[in-house]
């Protein structure tokens, strides 16, 4: 897949929701979820494997946002709403150089500030079912 590293790992293939940051975290919360009489019952274990997915971030388009100055910006949009009730009628007020600057500035505060929620898989491993229980949970009854 990709060579990125994982920030979220998964053992859901559509990663709607992604808390668990190791891969063993995901493994345990997922067979967890199950209770811990339940393994022979898993699909997973009949298999032997469970399959584990690792998402990284998705990355900003920077420069598609980087466009978004000038007309249709921020700064334009907010000078349309003020014209609206305070401006004159017969023109629009145009932005000043001050008033761009700070609208880069405001660009590229939220760029930086911004915590990207979407993610995309990266890698796909297996994990055997019985040597991770016995190594990570032996105290779980495997009937």
């Amino acid at each position: 897949m990709s060579s990125e590293t994982p920030k979220y790992w998964s053992c859901d293939a559509d990663g709607e929701s992604l808390s668990c940051t190791t891969k063993d975290e995901a493994v345990e919360a997922y067979l967890d979820e199950y209770g811990r009489d339940w393994c022979a019952r898993l699909p997973c274990f009949e298999r032997g494997t469970l399959t584990v997915y690792g998402y990284a971030e998705d990355e900003l388009d920077r420069e598609k946002i980087g466009r978004w100055t000038g007309e249709g910006g921020p700064l334009s949009r907010l000078l349309e709403i003020l014209d609206e009730d305070y401006g004159s009628p017969e023109e629009a007020t145009e932005p000043t150089t001050p008033m761009e600057a700070a609208e880069r500035n405001l660009i590229a505060v939220v760029l930086r500030e911004y915590d990207v929620w979407r993610c995309h898989k990266v890698c796909t491993e297996e994990v055997d079912v019985a040597a991770w229980i016995a190594e990570h949970r032996p105290d779980w009854k495997v009937a």
